[in-house]
């Protein structure tokens, strides 16, 4: 049977068995390296599946029923969505800490709008090198992708054949090709563009996507002049084409350089293997063996199921080889549940076919066919849009608690009320507190704050964008205030400098110094450590940047600390600076440059020093608070804090204070046990409220170790 006769190709649903099972792979055993170009074999046979069918349907009927596409769109897409968007947002709740599920509502709530991807770049996620615990629904920003791009293409078609004779085929064809030619010129362009300036972002990006469909959209308006070529060179091209595709999954580095041009060779190959086929030879039989059909049938539903659980069930039981085959076993089996039960009978339904798009006369505007809706679509769709605005309310409200405290949080910092705290006596009662938390298998009954208040809100008042000072590179220089912590008319002042984490560690500073009758004054910069150094690079990497993330942005931000020094003229000034500028940074140097490295950040470290000695009686260097996972991501109900601790390189122990000639107090033993173990948790109080920042309560437990370390 040609392919003219059928829409249905053994060659291409294997094709889906094979790469979505590679997807599945990666996103456990992260092999092979290029595991996500899978998603670009996908885009391509959307492109090549649906641009036929509209060519078919406009050269052959004269029009384009928009309402029926969406309503194919809607069936084949929302039933299996919906039921693993609702079943993932409780099975978060379930196995993690409201911080945490509350986060994965909201982003089931965009993955439900079809906005997931554009959510993630607002959240700055990296799917390929995320920073903490992927969320379980970070797979949803392609399908987003997929449906954004379609509520466009088939109107760019309606419109760009409006002139077209019913039967006229090749003159459809034709103003499809030129229409994709033009958007493949433009969106590849933006992509190249996207990818050079936020290459994070271009990853979600819709636009910098949207030329991966655009090849298979080509190939298949052009089907039916394809299918007139030799079914052999048609089977020589197309097997070369799917070795491409697969030879790209294993030697493609998908974190740099993608999408464009990092998923040229994928695209490519996907796209002359669906519009060129395997036929009827060995190759065909290898192809379409049983599992890889199987798979086929079932990898939209298999796709949407498995990220979650590859997720989800390592977290809650551990990533031993057990846990990763069940992880596939039970994707495999709700896949094939969801298919054989909602999929494929929703898909079959002429009910339901009926009940979406009416049985009333079709109104035709400009070439396509309108059909007025049915009762039940209004009633459904005024249903629907009233559970997104509740949902999205309550979502949005939840969220914003993540970014800032409440009311208490948005007032002045000496208004706040500091929660109540027991200082560590001395540095021996700390470490010994620091010992038994490591050997804890749960959390305190009396953890401060409790696991499900373990909001980024728990850092100080001080951390607040609107009423701290903690602010980012680049504020108008009227803009900037330092918190002060202790009245004016003190007899002597502490000036704390540096980068975030000094917003941090300031209600401890303060309470261990305004007692003693300073003032403490703060002022911090995100991302920009008070220490200028090149950033490291490996060979193969061109110098750019700053340790501390500077540029001329940090620059600024150092050279208005440096005059607050010399405004005040402090009598002690402590600079501080987080674990990724101070310890990370060297890690990331090839290990013949470390030792250079190393005396290069000593240098800046020297040199920022000599600068406030100009003003200050003297300067201590704060050594870095250890960074770790985020709570809210490795603290589940199914296991004990053992998840959430970390370990430090002793290379990283060793550079914290290693800077001559400077005062540097190392921390590292006020959170680490001796052999650089770092709980979550020391006595009833949780150490981060995210990866790299203490918790009010915490800093405050510092203070006396803090006025120890830190004073004559």
């Amino acid at each position: 049977m040609s392919r003219r006769a059928t829409t249905f190709r053994d060659d291409i649903l294997a094709s889906r068995g094979w790469f979505a099972a590679l997807i599945v792979v990666y996103h456990l055993w992260a092999v092979p390296n290029g595991g996500p170009v899978g998603i670009d074999l996908f885009f391509v046979i959307s492109g090549y599946l649906i641009t036929r069918q509209l060519v078919d349907e406009r050269a052959r009927t004269g029009r384009i029923s928009l309402v029926a596409f969406v309503a194919r769109r809607i069936r084949r897409i929302a039933p299996v969505a919906v039921l693993v968007i609702v079943v993932t947002v409780l099975a978060a709740a379930l196995l993690w800490y409201l911080p945490r599920a509350i986060v994965v509502a909201g982003d089931g709530l965009s993955a439900m709008a079809l906005v997931a991807n554009w959510h993630f770049i607002a959240e700055q996620h990296s799917y390929l090198e995320p920073s903490g615990t992927p969320s379980p629904l970070e797979h949803t920003w392609s399908l987003s992708v997929e449906e954004q791009f379609y509520l466009v293409w088939p109107v760019l078609v309606v419109l760009a054949t409006l002139a077209v004779r019913t039967g006229d085929r090749r003159k459809v064809v034709a103003r499809v090709v030129v229409l994709a030619v033009i958007a493949l010129a433009l969106t590849a362009a933006y992509s190249a563009w996207r990818t050079a300036t936020a290459p994070d972002a271009a990853y979600f990006d819709t636009i910098a996507r949207s030329w991966e469909f655009i090849p298979g959209i080509i190939a298949g308006a052009l089907s039916v002049t394809i299918d007139r070529i030799d079914v052999r060179v048609r089977t020589l091209i197309g097997s070369l084409g799917f070795v491409l595709l697969a030879v790209s999954a294993f030697v493609l580095d998908p974190t740099t350089g993608f999408p464009w041009p990092g998923a040229v060779p994928s695209v490519l190959g996907a796209t002359l293997f669906v519009a060129f086929g395997v036929h009827g030879t060995w190759a065909l039989r290898v192809l379409t063996i049983r599992p890889a059909m199987y798979l086929g049938k079932i990898s939209y539903p298999l796709y949407l199921w498995h990220f979650p659980i590859a997720i989800m069930l390592p977290l809650a039981f551990g990533r031993g080889v057990p846990v990763l085959v069940a992880a596939v076993l039970l994707s495999v089996l709700l896949a094939d549940l969801t298919s054989r039960w909602l999929e494929t009978p929703v898909l079959r339904s002429r009910w339901l076919r009926s009940w979406m798009t009416g049985e009333h006369r079709p109104l035709r505007v400009a070439g396509a066919v309108v059909r007025r809706p049915s009762r039940h679509v209004v009633r459904a769709a005024l249903a629907g849009v009233t559970l997104v605005v509740v949902v999205g309310a309550v979502g949005a409200v939840a969220d914003r608690g993540q970014v800032r405290a409440t009311a208490a949080v948005a007032s002045a910092v000496g208004q706040v009320r500091a929660p109540a705290v027991h200082p560590w006596s001395d540095a021996e009662e700390l470490e010994r507190a620091v010992d038994a938390a490591v050997t804890a298998d749960r959390w305190p009954g009396d953890l401060q704050p409790g696991l499900d208040r373990a909001f980024t809100t728990t850092i100080s008042a001080h951390f607040d964008e609107v009423s701290g000072c903690r602010f980012w590179a680049g504020t108008d220089p009227a803009e900037l205030r330092p918190c002060d912590d202790g009245p004016e008319t003190a007899d002597r002042t502490l000036l704390l400098i540096g980068d975030s984490t000094a917003a941090a560690w300031a209600p401890g500073v303060a309470d261990a110094f305004v007692p003693e009758g300073w003032r403490v004054r703060t002022l911090s910069f995100s991302a920009c450590s008070p220490f200028s150094v090149p950033k490291p690079v490996t060979r193969d990497e061109e110098p750019s940047g700053d340790g501390g993330g500077a540029s001329n942005a940090c620059d600024a931000a150092r050279a208005a600390q440096l005059a607050l020094a010399a405004e005040d003229a402090p009598d002690l000034v402590v600079l501080s600076t987080g674990g990724e500028t101070w310890t990370e940074l060297a890690a990331m140097v090839a290990h013949d440059d470390r030792e250079r490295f190393r005396q290069d950040w000593s240098d800046a470290v020297r040199e920022r020093v000599t600068e406030y000695e100009q003003f200050a009686e003297r300067v201590v260097v704060l050594g870095p608070a250890p960074n770790g996972p985020h709570t809210a991501d490795c603290a589940v109900r199914t296991a004990g804090p053992e998840r959430c601790e970390t370990t430090l390189p002793q290379a990283e122990v060793d550079a914290s204070c290693a800077v001559g000639a400077v005062e540097c107090v190392d921390v590292t033993r006020w959170f680490c046990d001796a052999d650089r173990t770092c709980p979550a948790f020391i006595g009833d109080t949780l150490v981060r409220a995210d990866r790299s920042h203490l918790t009010e309560r915490m800093a405050r437990s510092l203070s006396g170790v803090l006025r120890e370390a830190l004073s004559r």
